[in-house]
Protein backbone atom coordinates (compact mmCIF):
# COMPACT_ATOMS: atom_id res chain seq x y z
CA UNK A 1 0.00 0.00 0.00
CA UNK A 2 2.91 2.69 1.01
CA UNK A 3 4.48 1.42 -2.20
CA UNK A 4 1.50 2.45 -3.91
CA UNK A 5 1.07 5.84 -2.46
CA UNK A 6 4.42 7.11 -2.96
CA UNK A 7 4.65 5.40 -6.99
CA UNK A 8 1.37 7.61 -7.39
CA UNK A 9 2.54 10.45 -5.98
CA UNK A 10 5.62 10.04 -8.69
CA UNK A 11 3.37 9.86 -11.10
CA UNK A 12 1.06 13.09 -10.33
CA UNK A 13 4.49 14.94 -9.87
CA UNK A 14 4.81 15.22 -6.13
CA UNK A 15 8.72 14.19 -5.36
CA UNK A 16 8.00 12.60 -1.74
CA UNK A 17 11.15 12.35 0.82
CA UNK A 18 12.03 11.72 5.00
CA UNK A 19 14.41 13.73 6.48
CA UNK A 20 13.66 13.28 10.58
CA UNK A 21 11.30 11.82 10.62
CA UNK A 22 9.03 13.75 8.39
CA UNK A 23 7.65 13.64 5.14
CA UNK A 24 8.92 16.10 2.75
CA UNK A 25 7.30 16.85 -0.39
CA UNK A 26 7.75 18.77 -3.57
CA UNK A 27 5.53 19.49 -6.59
CA UNK A 28 4.93 21.93 -8.73
CA UNK A 29 1.50 22.38 -8.30
CA UNK A 30 -0.40 21.34 -4.44
CA UNK A 31 -0.65 18.00 -4.50
CA UNK A 32 -4.60 16.81 -4.72
CA UNK A 33 -6.39 16.07 -1.64
CA UNK A 34 -6.67 12.35 -1.90
CA UNK A 35 -3.54 11.89 -1.64
CA UNK A 36 -2.62 14.70 0.92
CA UNK A 37 -5.33 12.48 2.98
CA UNK A 38 -3.91 9.20 2.02
CA UNK A 39 0.22 10.52 3.26
CA UNK A 40 -1.55 11.71 6.52
CA UNK A 41 -3.15 8.06 7.11
CA UNK A 42 0.01 6.34 6.40
CA UNK A 43 2.52 8.81 7.57
CA UNK A 44 4.28 6.18 9.42
CA UNK A 45 4.18 3.35 6.92
CA UNK A 46 5.19 6.04 4.10
CA UNK A 47 8.10 7.19 6.25
CA UNK A 48 9.41 3.69 7.11
CA UNK A 49 9.34 2.78 3.36
CA UNK A 50 10.92 6.16 2.03
CA UNK A 51 13.79 5.99 4.48
CA UNK A 52 14.21 1.88 3.54
CA UNK A 53 14.45 3.42 -0.17
CA UNK A 54 16.28 6.08 0.36
CA UNK A 55 19.22 3.59 2.21
CA UNK A 56 18.40 0.92 -0.49
CA UNK A 57 19.57 3.46 -3.28
CA UNK A 58 22.48 5.33 -0.62
CA UNK A 59 24.44 1.31 -0.21
CA UNK A 60 23.72 1.48 -4.53
CA UNK A 61 25.43 4.49 -4.81
CA UNK A 62 28.37 3.68 -1.88
CA UNK A 63 28.54 -0.18 -4.27
CA UNK A 64 29.57 1.59 -7.03
CA UNK A 65 32.09 3.70 -5.73
CA UNK A 66 33.56 0.85 -3.70
CA UNK A 67 32.46 2.05 -0.30
CA UNK A 68 30.31 2.56 2.68
CA UNK A 69 26.98 4.25 3.18
CA UNK A 70 28.37 5.42 6.34
CA UNK A 71 31.42 6.63 4.65
CA UNK A 72 29.47 8.92 2.34
CA UNK A 73 27.28 10.25 4.68
CA UNK A 74 30.74 10.82 7.28
CA UNK A 75 32.81 12.09 4.88
CA UNK A 76 30.22 14.76 2.92
CA UNK A 77 30.65 13.02 -0.10
CA UNK A 78 26.41 12.81 0.47
CA UNK A 79 24.09 14.50 2.86
CA UNK A 80 20.98 14.81 3.60
CA UNK A 81 20.18 16.98 1.41
CA UNK A 82 21.44 14.63 -1.49
CA UNK A 83 19.26 12.09 -0.30
CA UNK A 84 16.28 14.23 -0.28
CA UNK A 85 16.74 15.46 -3.93
CA UNK A 86 18.59 12.66 -5.56
CA UNK A 87 17.08 9.31 -3.91
CA UNK A 88 14.96 8.58 -7.08
CA UNK A 89 17.99 8.57 -9.81
CA UNK A 90 19.86 6.51 -11.04
CA UNK A 91 22.83 5.38 -8.50
CA UNK A 92 25.48 5.00 -11.40
CA UNK A 93 24.71 8.95 -11.65
CA UNK A 94 25.30 9.51 -8.16
CA UNK A 95 28.42 7.81 -8.74
CA UNK A 96 30.21 9.38 -11.06
CA UNK A 97 29.17 12.72 -10.21
CA UNK A 98 30.73 12.05 -7.20
CA UNK A 99 33.54 10.62 -8.61
CA UNK A 100 33.61 13.30 -11.36
CA UNK A 101 34.49 15.76 -8.18
CA UNK A 102 36.80 13.68 -6.30
CA UNK A 103 39.16 13.27 -9.97
CA UNK A 104 38.50 17.09 -10.37
CA UNK A 105 40.50 17.94 -7.39
CA UNK A 106 43.68 20.05 -8.51
CA UNK A 107 47.16 18.76 -7.57
CA UNK A 108 47.00 22.13 -5.10
CA UNK A 109 43.95 20.77 -3.42
CA UNK A 110 44.90 17.99 -2.26
CA UNK A 111 45.55 16.88 1.23
CA UNK A 112 49.28 16.80 1.89
CA UNK A 113 51.01 13.71 2.48
CA UNK A 114 51.79 11.95 5.64
CA UNK A 115 54.41 13.59 7.68
CA UNK A 116 57.57 11.11 7.40
CA UNK A 117 58.33 9.06 10.38
CA UNK A 118 60.36 11.76 11.98
CA UNK A 119 60.94 10.12 14.99
CA UNK A 120 63.00 6.88 13.15
CA UNK A 121 64.35 9.23 10.97
CA UNK A 122 67.70 9.94 11.51
CA UNK A 123 69.83 13.03 12.30
CA UNK A 124 72.28 14.29 10.10
CA UNK A 125 74.43 13.80 13.44
CA UNK A 126 73.39 10.31 13.44
CA UNK A 127 74.20 10.04 9.60
CA UNK A 128 77.71 11.31 10.49
CA UNK A 129 78.88 8.30 12.29
CA UNK A 130 78.16 5.06 11.09
CA UNK A 131 76.46 2.77 13.66
CA UNK A 132 73.82 0.98 12.87
CA UNK A 133 70.80 1.34 9.72
CA UNK A 134 67.27 1.31 10.88
CA UNK A 135 65.52 -1.54 8.41
CA UNK A 136 62.57 -4.14 9.12
CA UNK A 137 64.88 -6.32 10.14
CA UNK A 138 66.53 -4.62 13.43
CA UNK A 139 63.34 -3.10 14.45
CA UNK A 140 61.67 -3.45 17.46
CA UNK A 141 58.82 -6.00 18.24
CA UNK A 142 56.31 -2.70 18.98
CA UNK A 143 57.74 -1.58 15.87
CA UNK A 144 57.22 -3.92 13.67
CA UNK A 145 53.56 -4.94 15.41
CA UNK A 146 52.15 -1.49 14.86
CA UNK A 147 53.36 -1.50 11.18
CA UNK A 148 51.66 -4.76 10.45
CA UNK A 149 48.55 -3.42 12.28
CA UNK A 150 48.70 -0.32 10.64
CA UNK A 151 49.22 -1.86 6.76
CA UNK A 152 46.61 -4.71 7.36
CA UNK A 153 44.22 -1.97 8.17
CA UNK A 154 45.02 -0.03 5.37
CA UNK A 155 44.84 -3.01 3.17
CA UNK A 156 41.24 -3.75 3.99
CA UNK A 157 39.84 -0.67 4.97
CA UNK A 158 37.12 0.70 1.98
CA UNK A 159 37.42 4.38 3.44
CA UNK A 160 41.33 4.76 4.20
CA UNK A 161 43.47 5.94 1.38
CA UNK A 162 47.15 6.55 2.40
CA UNK A 163 48.66 8.45 -0.57
CA UNK A 164 45.98 11.67 -0.14
CA UNK A 165 45.79 10.95 3.90
CA UNK A 166 42.28 10.18 3.87
CA UNK A 167 42.01 8.20 7.21
CA UNK A 168 38.73 6.18 8.90
CA UNK A 169 39.28 7.04 12.72
CA UNK A 170 40.45 3.65 13.37
CA UNK A 171 43.16 4.09 10.55
CA UNK A 172 44.65 7.54 12.01
CA UNK A 173 44.98 5.44 15.06
CA UNK A 174 46.72 2.79 13.33
CA UNK A 175 48.90 6.01 11.57
CA UNK A 176 49.80 7.53 14.68
CA UNK A 177 50.66 4.69 16.72
CA UNK A 178 53.10 3.37 13.50
CA UNK A 179 54.39 7.11 13.38
CA UNK A 180 55.32 7.47 16.77
CA UNK A 181 56.70 3.93 17.85
CA UNK A 182 60.54 4.05 18.25
CA UNK A 183 61.97 1.99 15.42
CA UNK A 184 65.55 1.41 17.88
CA UNK A 185 65.16 -1.72 19.76
CA UNK A 186 65.28 -0.44 23.94
CA UNK A 187 68.06 -2.32 25.63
Amino acid sequence: MTLTIIESAAAAGVHLATRNGQIELTAKERPDAQLLEQLRTHKAAVITELERLQWLWLERVAHLLQSTPEHLLQSGLIDDVDLLEQWRTEPRHAAALIQQAANSITETDRPEPPQVNTVNTPTREQTDSPAHILTAATASPDWLLARDQYMGHLMTCPACYAPTGRYCATGADLRQQYQFTPMEPTP
